[in-house]
């Protein structure tokens, strides 16, 4: 079975990955293997996800702990 996926979820349990650039074939492996490899372009695009999940998820508590703030100053 080939999935095409633009959400890593879908494939991350995948038996394999092929990872294309410029339609033509850039890796070949095992999610597992692939994160594995810095230099892979499947570990990069996961590590670029869990930056941006971490950086949304600090901007969310920053937002919260402000908010609290302001209900603690109108009590």
């Amino acid at each position: 079975m080939i999935v095409v996926a633009h959400r890593l979820q879908t494939i991350i349990e995948s038996d394999r990955v092929l990872v294309l650039d410029t339609g033509k074939v850039a890796e070949f492996d095992t999610p597992t293997v692939l994160r594995k490899r810095p230099e892979s372009h499947f570990a990069k695009l996961i590590n670029e996800i869990q930056m941006e999940e971490e950086k949304t998820k600090k901007e969310k508590e920053k937002s919260k702990k402000e908010e609290d703030k302001k209900d603690d100053k109108k009590d």
